[in-house]
């Protein structure tokens, strides 16, 4: 998969996951629940034993990574969340970093799936959802679109690094910002005990 503007649904935490749904025009709170239950029920493939879970490669843009989608903790969690990630076997996270300047996943998301008994597939996002095609063509160009990113991506163990480092500058983000819903909760509730 290649994302340039988020964090790919399948290493998504359930809070950034509800910040990234709940953008979704008109939906109700009951609807943004069941999307992201939904979403996190699918991650469940990569931890599954029989079969197999599937060998994950995603490359996630270094613009995704700052984007202020959710608040400063939300985004510190969802970072170290992607760092643990990366350590799994099967999943591969590496970071298209800003020095690779204009390149053509700018133009859109992607996933494609190689199937061991079927043709590859691919899904390419659009504003509406996207769209499904197994038609050769178009899967041989996102093919070479993930191939030419890939090798503009840093490697493996140099982009859970760029990874850590974010998600540090969130932590101080979520400092400045009076520490996370909890950690407020907690002083709040500390300050009224101290002064009762």
């Amino acid at each position: 998969t290649y994302q340039h503007s988020l964090v790919p649904g399948l290493l998504q935490t359930p809070e950034y996951a509800r910040a990234v749904l709940e953008t979704k025009p008109n939906a109700s709170e009951d609807e943004v629940d069941s999307l992201v239950a939904g979403r996190l029920a699918r991650q469940s493939v990569l931890d599954r034993e029989d079969p197999p879970a599937p060998l994950m490669y995603a490359l996630v843009d270094e613009g995704a990574l700052n984007r202020p989608v959710a608040p400063p903790a939300v985004m510190h969690d969802q970072l170290a969340h992607l760092v643990d990630l990366s350590r799994k076997p099967n999943v591969t996270i590496q970071v298209v970093p800003y020095d690779a300047g204009g390149h053509s996943g700018l133009l859109g998301a992607f996933v494609i799936a190689d199937r061991p008994s079927a043709a590859r597939i691919v899904f390419i996002e659009d504003v509406i959802g996207g769209r499904v095609s197994e038609d050769a063509a178009t899967v041989a160009e996102v093919v070479l679109r993930f191939n030419a990113l890939r090798s503009e991506a840093l490697p493996k163990g140099a982009s859970r690094t760029r990874i850590e480092r974010v998600a540090e500058r969130w932590k101080e983000a979520t400092s400045l910002a009076g520490g996370s819903p909890a950690e407020r909760k907690s002083t709040r509730l500390n300050s009224s005990h101290i002064t009762s």
